[in-house]
């Protein structure tokens, strides 16, 4: 489970909880995720237990004959709604997918491992599949929506947009500095993050780090994991950084928790997204938050999230992305206070609480258009 999903559960399941039109929930997912654990109790919330998904159920999987069937047929929903690109069916209750992983539908950067590779086709031809047999379709962007339309056809009156909320920031008080990142770095490093794979770009930062001096910056603070299908590409990053002579200044964190990451926004020169493509961008929506200046490839849906609040470089230029880094570096503070300003007021756009109230209005949308097919 990424963290940007964990994120989502944990902030919404208390909200449809707590919505007055939502009579009880029942949440199923793999005991090993431990959802409840971390997301809480609540007296109109039960936790099952189902099968984890398998790709090799990619043409026959429909529900049907497993023991969440069963556990469905007790609770007598009235809508599914599947917070992910899966194909699920059960009597006839309506079910509402949502588009959260355009990364398999668009990009392919030929530096995946095979794993990782088959992966991605078997996530396009599900996401495809679910997508043409759901009844309504939650896509977390303008830029996602598009797609569904354009490329697969979907008719438009099925598909809604339903951004994502933010996420409180940590008091100052409670951040941590990251043991790898140098004490003498603390205001005066680029900061990027995000698990590490082809589609994130990193690439371009690496170059880019050659042309900034280390008058300008100490150095460039990476967080995210390392899968284990991403190793090579990994290996690829740290060859190019060793043979520009970055490796003192490139620090890599693996995975921050929420206080060490928000003591790199909080402390960044600047933070750096590079993503070849993003279905929204919850991190990107995390250094707003935080009034990071913020530095971005211009790839959707990028410049949907950020706004007017980012700096943008043509995508895979590093010389793009290194001059507009030492624009940003160069300016005064009463320029940078006022992209951070900017930064801080369009995340403010962005609520969860709105984020719940527009998905249940989805799924009442489904059932009526459910009711009124079988009348």
């Amino acid at each position: 489970m990424s963290g940007g999903y964990r994120k989502y559960l944990s902030y919404m399941i208390p909200r449809f909880a707590s919505h007055p039109e939502v009579r009880s929930v029942l949440c199923a997912a793999p005991v090993s995720l431990g959802i409840q654990e971390w997301v809480g109790s609540f007296s109109n919330v039960q936790y099952v237990n189902c099968p984890a998904y398998k790709y090799s159920n990619l043409f026959s999987f429909s529900g049907k004959g497993s023991n969440l069937a069963g556990k469905l047929e007790r609770f007598s929903p009235d809508v599914i709604f599947m917070p992910i690109e899966r194909y699920y069916s059960f009597a006839n209750v309506p079910v509402v997918n949502m588009v959260r992983n355009m990364e398999p539908l668009t990009t392919f950067e030929g530096k995946d491992s095979t794993l990782a590779s088959l992966k991605k086709v078997a996530q396009y031809f599900d996401t495809r599949r679910s997508v043409k047999r759901s009844d309504f379709v939650v896509a977390i962007s303008g830029f996602v929506k598009e797609f569904l339309l354009d490329q697969w056809s979907v008719p438009g009156e099925k598909v809604v947009v339903v951004y994502h909320g933010k996420n409180a920031p940590v008091p100052v008080q409670e951040e941590k500095i990251p043991e790898t990142v140098p004490d003498e770095w603390k205001g005066n490093f680029l900061f990027t993050a995000g698990s590490i794979r082809p589609a994130r770009g990193l690439e371009d930062i690496v170059s880019a780090m050659e042309r900034i001096s280390e008058n300008m910056v100490k150095g460039l603070v990476i967080a995210g994991d390392t899968g284990i299908d991403m190793i090579r590409y990994r290996e690829e990053l740290e060859e190019r950084v060793s043979l520009r002579g970055l490796a003192s200044r490139v620090c890599w964190t693996g995975s921050l928790d929420e206080k060490r990451m928000a003591w790199c926004y909080r402390n960044c020169a600047a933070f750096v997204m590079t993503s070849r493509v993003e279905s929204f961008g919850m991190i990107a929506l995390e250094a707003m938050t935080y009034g990071c200046v913020c530095v971005a490839a211009d790839n959707p849906c990028l410049p949907e999230i950020f706004g007017d609040a980012a700096m943008y470089y043509p995508p895979r230029d590093f010389n793009g992305l290194s001059e507009s880094i030492r624009t940003v570096l160069e300016w005064n503070e009463e320029r940078r206070n006022g992209l951070s300003r900017k930064a801080m007021e369009r995340a403010g756009n962005f609520s969860w609480d709105i984020t719940a109230r527009e998905t249940v209005e989805v799924l009442k949308m489904a059932i009526r258009s459910k009711r009124h097919g079988m009348s």
